[in-house]
C-alpha cells in the first residue's frame, strides 16, 4: 500500500478503482502497478499526525490517496514505509 498526497485541484479527476503506477523516486527500473483504493482524509488517519508535524503554511492543500499494489508482479519487493515514490494515476481508466 502507498499513500500519495495529491493537490485538491486534481482530486475531482481521481476515482476509486483507477489504475496507478508507482515508481521509486529517481529509479526508472523499479515500478509497481496498483489501483486507487480510497481518497480523502480518512485514508491515512494513522499516519496523519506524523505527516502533519511541524509548523509550516501550505499554499495548496493536499489530500491523501491510498494506492493498493496489485499482486503477482515481476517488480522487486514493495517500497518500504517512508520511501519516496512517484505515483501516476491513469484518470481515464476504471476497474
Amino acid at each position: 500500500m502507498v499513500i500519495a498526497r495529491f493537490r485538491e485541484d486534481v482530486l475531482p479527476t481521481i476515482r476509486v478503482g483507477q489504475a496507478a503506477q508507482v515508481r521509486l523516486a529517481g529509479d526508472a527500473e523499479s515500478a509497481w502497478v496498483g489501483h486507487v483504493q480510497a481518497i480523502g482524509a480518512d485514508t491515512d488517519a494513522a499516519l496523519d499526525s506524523a505527516a502533519q508535524a511541524g509548523n509550516h503554511v501550505q499554499r495548496v492543500q493536499r489530500q491523501p490517496v491510498r494506492i493498493v499494489l496489485d499482486r503477482a508482479q515481476d517488480a522487486p519487493a514493495t517500497p518500504a514505509p517512508g520511501t519516496a515514490v512517484q505515483v501516476v494515476i491513469d484518470t481515464y481508466s476504471a476497474r
